[in-house]
């Protein structure tokens, strides 16, 4: 890839970059060894073989894996079936639908999740009798497949977890309809804005602030002056998305490198773009940093830059909770969102990104911050 000083930065340049291609490690081995654990190893290994090769994107195990959904391995199958979905196999649809009747519940929530993502086929019958099971640990593995999911077809299951007697159960149900964003469930989570449970307060302000930050807009400035650190990081949330002065003020007073305060630096048009811009984290996974950047530049078509006095390993490039906050490790069907680039490190090695003149520029957090108080200061 070609890197050239510009401006005191190294530039990337979004019309003059080749495709990015793995830079240290050999994938056709790497795989090849895998579908030999998955053909002949043991169950333990199998599984973790397949865990391994979905997260790859290896498409070749799709065969293999199809094949062990007719052995008599229940545990297995419940791999195999995930990295199917993982996969978008849509050949496997056969072979996973009969499990929506196996004995297990657990498995029966592993190949509904797997055929709402493979298909329009909706078992949604199967999951709302499942989103009522008498067992906690069944209804607790559901919300979490669900919220893996953040499907909207997944509202009616999610809809009845938010009367579950577990507050768990419907903290979860609050982040995935969060992640959904569908209007339709406001005035299902509104209540527990007034709950005395501290989770389910600031999952409601999240999840309001997601779907409809302008109705809620009061709830959101008053949780923005809470005491609770939890609950201040919820309303921001709805609050950058207005692009309200309140958060700015409370960014530049608080966090004032935070990389959000470029929402209103920039074009809505342009944060825009860079929110909508994704890339599956599958494509991600094979590259260093400077493809990945490489790639995020092409994709947005906006020139990313770093300062020259940055020192930064390869794979530095971290997500944000919003980009994680699946309740689990992110997987291949994870995106990365270029909006959610976001600081590395604490002290004097910590790093943010600022825009200016149409150029991302990735800097020293030293640097950002009398950047953004020269921009948008009021006082």
């Amino acid at each position: 890839m070609a890197v050239i000083p510009l401006g005191g930065c190294l530039s990337v340049s979004p019309e003059k970059q080749p495709n990015p291609t793995p830079s240290t490690m050999n994938r056709e081995e790497m795989v090849a060894d895998l579908m030999g654990m998955l053909k002949d190893g043991d169950g333990p290994v199998r599984g973790a073989a397949a865990n391994q090769l979905a997260l790859m994107g290896a498409k070749e195990a799709v065969g293999e894996l199809r094949e062990i959904l007719h052995e008599d391995d229940m545990q297995l199958a419940s791999f195999a079936i995930a990295a199917l979905r993982e996969l978008s196999a849509t050949e496997a649809v056969a072979d996973i639908r009969p499990y929506m009747s196996a004995p297990d519940p657990g498995l029966r929530v592993t190949a509904g999740g797997a055929l709402i993502v493979l298909t329009d086929y909706e078992p949604i019958e199967g999951l709302l009798s499942l989103a009522r099971h008498r067992d906690l640990q069944v209804r607790r593995l559901l919300c979490q497949s669900l919220l893996l999911l953040s499907d909207k077809r997944t509202l009616p299951a999610l809809l009845v977890f938010l009367d579950d007697p577990d507050r768990g159960v419907r903290s979860m149900a609050m982040m995935a309809l969060g992640r959904i964003g569908d209007p339709a469930a406001t005035e299902r989570i509104a209540p527990f804005l007034t709950s005395n449970e501290r989770n389910l307060r600031v999952n409601a302000l999240r999840a309001l602030g997601q779907i409809a930050p302008e109705d809620y807009r009061p709830e959101l400035l008053g949780a923005l002056g809470s005491q609770d650190p939890s609950e201040e990081e919820a309303a921001l949330i709805g609050l950058t998305k207005l692009r309200a002065p309140e958060a700015r003020d409370h960014l530049l007073e608080n966090d004032p490198a935070n990389p959000s305060l470029n929402l209103w630096l920039m074009p809505e048009a342009t944060a825009k773009k860079l929110e909508d811009t994704s890339i599956p984290l599958r494509e991600l996974r094979w590259l260093n940093f400077a493809d990945m950047v490489a790639l995020l530049s092409r994709e947005t078509g906006i020139e990313i830059a770093f300062a020259e006095d940055l020192s930064m390993a390869p794979g530095e490039l971290e997500l944000d909770s919003r980009a994680i906050a699946l309740g689990h490790r992110p997987n291949a069907n994870t995106v990365l969102r270029v909006g959610q680039l976001v600081a590395k490190g604490t002290g004097d090695s910590a790093w943010t990104w600022i825009y200016s003149d149409g150029v991302i520029r990735v800097v020293s957090a030293k640097e950002a911050v009398p950047f953004f108080r020269s921009r948008l200061s009021t006082k």
